[in-house]
């Protein structure tokens, strides 16, 4: 388990409005909520904006690597033949 220093829960509490044993006994999105109330506006994700790290489908479709149903099935019966 991760221990905190004091300095740790001084700086949690001052800026999220929580302790951090508050913290751990709610769940994620009383905590974002919270957050945002704090803040006045809504979180949003860090994620880069990177046009290369667009949803392109799954890749296991694009690799043909989903094995149908049906194959599985025939495989069985030719094992349990």
């Amino acid at each position: 388990m991760l221990k905190l220093t004091q300095k740790s829960k001084e700086n949690i509490e001052k800026n999220v409005g929580l302790k951090p044993e508050q913290i751990a006994e709610m769940d994620f999105s009383a905590i974002d909520s919270h957050i945002e109330r704090k803040l006045q506006k809504k979180l949003l994700p860090d994620i880069p904006a990177d046009k290369r790290l667009q949803g392109r489908g799954s890749v296991y479709l694009y690799l043909h690597r989903i094995i149908p149903l049906s194959w599985i099935e025939s495989k069985l019966t030719k094992i349990a033949s």
